[in-house]
């Protein structure tokens, strides 16, 4: 969609890396990779680092040119909630990073641990104006939990080819019945 609407509460997704586009190249022995927060409730008015992909303002042929990372600070400026009863999303306000493009992006402590990612902006006629979201690793944690019996540390750590074939035969025909469902409506 060119203006596409949510709440961002499951708009997360976990890649497992099983190999190169050129498969003569191997992959690396180990990956850089930053430690995830699963229990921090930043405060409001809390500082943030921020980095993301945003495409916002380009178009066409300029995305595969042009897109570059982009790392801005911004300060917590609101909680919600899909319950009423814990953090889910955090309000970022507006900043360069509030545009399309960046859902996906970080959100990262002043410990430099990552306890959110970029999931929607509500539109305004300047980056300024909007308000940038992210849905807490928190949030994640408990979705992943109740979706696989287990917490997001836990999967990670464990055997990937494992949790791939648990994941290939137990939540992802779910998940394909529930997006071919919506693209049929459309």
């Amino acid at each position: 969609k060119e203006n596409p609407t949510g709440t961002g509460e499951h708009d997360y997704a976990l890649l497992l890396i099983t190999g190169r586009t050129d498969e003569t190249a191997k992959l690396p022995d180990s990956w850089s990779a930053i430690q995830i927060e699963t229990t921090e409730e930043p405060a409001v008015g809390e500082q943030v680092f921020l980095g993301a992909y945003p495409a916002g303002f380009l178009g066409g042929i300029a995305v595969q040119r042009e897109l570059y990372l982009l790392t801005s600070l911004a300060t917590v400026t609101k909680h919600y909630t899909f319950t009423k009863s814990v953090l889910d999303v955090l309000g970022l306000g507006g900043n360069l990073l509030a545009q399309h493009g960046s859902s996906g992006g970080v959100v990262v402590n002043g410990e430099g641990r990552l306890i959110g990612l970029i999931t929607l902006t509500q539109d305004a006629e300047t980056t300024a104006a909007r308000d940038l979201r992210a849905i807490t690793l928190e949030h994640i944690n408990r979705s992943f939990t109740e979706e696989t019996a287990q917490g997001l540390a836990a999967f990670l750590g464990g055997d990937r080819e494992v949790n791939l074939r648990v994941f290939q035969s137990k939540i992802a025909p779910t998940l394909t019945k529930t997006l071919t469902d919506v693209l049929e409506r459309e």
